[in-house]
Parts: C-alpha cells; sequence; structure tokens
C-alpha cells in the first residue's frame, strides 16, 4: 500500500508570464492553507452533487453556500485535485449548449 502524496509542500497559486499583473497579484494572494479550503470545498460540492462538468461545478458550487471563488478559482481548484488524484475524468462526454463536448468530472472515493 502506498502512502497518499503530502502535497502541502507543492500547493501554491501560480499564473501565467503572459497574464496581466492582476492574476499575479491574486496568484500572490492566496496562502497555501487558502488553497487547501479551497480545494476542499470543491471537492465537497462534487462529491455532493457527483459527476460534473466545470460548468454545472461552477453552477453547483455558488448555489452550494461555501465560501464564494470566483469561477475561474473553482475551475482552477477542480485541476488542482485532478493533478493530486482526488478527482477523475469518468470517461463520459456530455454536449453543452454550445454544442462542444465537456468532459465529466468526479471526486474520486
Amino acid at each position: 500500500m502506498t502512502a497518499e502524496k503530502d502535497w502541502s509542500d507543492e500547493l501554491a497559486a501560480w499564473a501565467r508570464s503572459t497574464d496581466p499583473v492582476t492574476s499575479h497579484e491574486a496568484a500572490e494572494s492566496h496562502t497555501a492553507e487558502q488553497l487547501r479550503k479551497n480545494q476542499q470545498a470543491v471537492l465537497r460540492v462534487m462529491a455532493k452533487y457527483g459527476p460534473c462538468t466545470d460548468r454545472t461545478l461552477v453552477a453547483a458550487y455558488h448555489r452550494s453556500g461555501e465560501t464564494p471563488q470566483s469561477d475561474s478559482g473553482i475551475r482552477t481548484r477542480r485541476n488542482e485535485l485532478r493533478n493530486m488524484g482526488k478527482v477523475a475524468d469518468t470517461g463520459k462526454r456530455v454536449t453543452l449548449d454550445s454544442g462542444r463536448r465537456a468532459i465529466l468530472w468526479a471526486a474520486r472515493a
């Protein structure tokens, strides 16, 4: 049995070099503790509502009563959780109103 990876030393918000200065300021304002709390909030919503696209995750999150986060922040936390192995691609796709297909994500047990 392998131990779960401790991500606490690797938690850091970031911005791309091409992002505007406001993105860099926002990234610098996040602490590792705040990121963990925000990730846990996103994970709770995903566990409660089941498989979801990023669009339905954002809508569910805003209805959930969890600490407010921006739409892009919610999507970023979902991606961080995927990188940590706590969220997975279900292999299913749904077609959005735009006609584009979207991944259904799910919290891992």
